[in-house]
């Protein structure tokens, strides 16, 4: 199992590209590989995510968000990866913390 946790802002942010993200996971992995990856997202209570929630229902691989206020923002990033690092999959052997304007590629 393979877990990828990251906190992802849309409001006022020009590089937000969580869409990209999954996107490029979604083309660039094997049947296998999205079969047994997740990813856990945490986004900011003030942020207009209703549309892109929606849109996980679209991908073929699991996709965990969780919402709460933005805190202190860049400087409570480990706060956030602490968080969610509880909620990973009890079989996973890789974690990978990132950012949301990551893409994958081969």
């Amino acid at each position: 199992m393979y877990s990828i946790i990251f906190s992802s802002r849309k409001n006022n942010n020009s590089d937000h590209g969580l869409i990209n993200l999954l996107d490029s996971f979604n083309n660039y992995t094997t049947d296998f590989e999205k079969k047994n990856s997740e990813f856990l997202i945490k986004f900011d209570l003030d942020d207009n995510v209703e549309e892109i929630i929606e849109k996980f229902k679209e991908y073929p691989f699991t996709i965990k968000y969780y919402i709460w206020e933005q805190n202190g923002g860049r400087s409570s990033l480990h706060e956030v990866q602490h968080y969610l690092y509880k909620y990973i999959n009890n079989n996973s052997k890789w974690i990978q913390v990132i950012a949301d304007d990551f893409v994958y590629t081969r």
